[in-house]
């Protein structure tokens, strides 16, 4: 899509945004659930899909590692807590 191959595509987007393809692609799915939490509207089976993880588990074990919160902490604190 971008006219590279991956091979190419990687160290370049790398270099531009600071942080590998994989590893940005997380951090946005995970903010997106993060969000998704903080609203209480949805089940986390429903937040995890949305957010493009394949199960609720997924989710919670990317959120552990990229934040240091579970979602039920997440959706416990008052969004004033995250910004």
């Amino acid at each position: 899509m971008a006219g590279f191959s991956v091979s190419h595509f990687n160290p370049l987007f790398k270099q531009a945004v600071g942080v590998p393809v994989h590893r940005f692609v997380l951090e946005r799915r995970v903010e997106r659930a993060r969000l998704r939490l903080m609203e209480g509207k949805q089940s986390r089976t429903d937040i995890a899909l949305e957010a493009g993880f394949t199960h609720p588990s997924h989710m919670a074990r990317c959120m552990r590692r990229v934040l240091g919160l579970s979602p039920s902490q997440i959706a416990a604190r008052p969004s004033s807590a995250f910004q």
